[in-house]
């Protein structure tokens, strides 16, 4: 998107919004923002303020730049939508670049009600074009949670293959059964334990400077995953070496190779910083 590039190249000189922002840090992380070491803060704050330009790249793709909205942000792209506006001179030139001309990306607060259906359906709808325009297979859910319909779409489509596939296999048969599952509820949990249903949120910075904006993504991965298998499932993505991986979870580094995610805690979409540079 020419827009996007546009609005990257503008957003590099706008230091107040990046400072408002930064207070900010905790409603996005739901930690205390404070007491993120300076470099996870950096990276973290360059992440969100791309994925709001990519948010905004989306409307100028459509037109969609006056209010009744076509698009809704969601709450986190919402949250910096919104400290943008309170700077003018700063949203102006940024609207500017990425429109080319001297108009304004109308914004509407009672629009982003998150309890209202309609905007529901909106975000539902930005969420999709997101993944369609970006090529990707998920947009990155720290910034971009799921909406709650195509998550139940979801859960109930890999039921119903489940079910099919369980059927092909196993034609029901005329004999009765026994269930023995209440026997073993060691197995039973092995089985749960092993299923990789949980994601994780990774957003890497590959060490390319203040201009290049980290990569987010989202690995599958399930508690008895230890830090050295993680790695393994980013260099699959990334390419970027385990050796070179230094990867930090709720400011705390993950050095130990052999220690599992669920020793640290990390559960269903957490969060994790992956730097690929040399930190001492």
């Amino acid at each position: 998107f020419a827009a996007l590039k546009a609005g990257r190249l503008a957003m590099g000189n706008i230091d107040s919004f990046k400072k408002q922002l930064l207070r900010s840090l905790g409603k996005l992380t739901m930690s205390n923002g404070p007491t993120l070491e300076p470099m996870v803060k950096d990276h973290l704050l360059a992440a969100w303020i791309d994925e709001l330009l990519h948010f905004l790249s989306l409307k100028v793709s459509i037109d969609d730049i006056c209010t009744p909205s076509k698009l809704s942000p969601g709450k986190p792209i919402g949250i910096a939508w919104q400290e943008l506006m309170l700077n003018p001179k700063a949203y102006a030139n940024i609207c500017k670049a990425m429109l080319g001309e001297n108009s304004i990306i109308d914004y509407h607060p009672v629009e982003d009600d998150a309890s209202n259906a309609h905007t529901l359906e909106l975000y539902s709808t930005t969420w999709k074009m997101y993944k369609l325009c970006f090529e990707v297979k998920e947009p990155p859910n720290l910034f971009w949670p799921m909406p709650r319909c195509v998550k139940e779409s979801s859960e109930n489509s890999v039921s119903e293959k489940l079910v099919s596939q369980s059927e092909s296999k196993n034609p029901p048969r005329q004999t009765s059964t026994l269930d023995v599952s209440h026997h073993f509820p060691l197995l039973s949990q092995t089985k749960s334990s092993k299923s990789k249903d949980n994601r994780l949120n990774v957003t890497l910075d590959s060490g390319g400077g203040a201009d290049v904006s980290p990569d987010t993504f989202s690995i599958a991965f399930h508690g008895e995953d230890t830090v050295g298998d993680i790695k393994q499932l980013i260099w699959e993505v990334t390419r970027v070496p385990p050796n070179q991986q230094h990867i930090f979870f709720e400011n705390k580094r993950l050095v130990q190779n052999d220690d599992k995610l669920s020793e640290w805690n990390v559960k269903h979409e957490s969060h994790i910083l992956v730097f690929n540079q040399n930190i001492t």
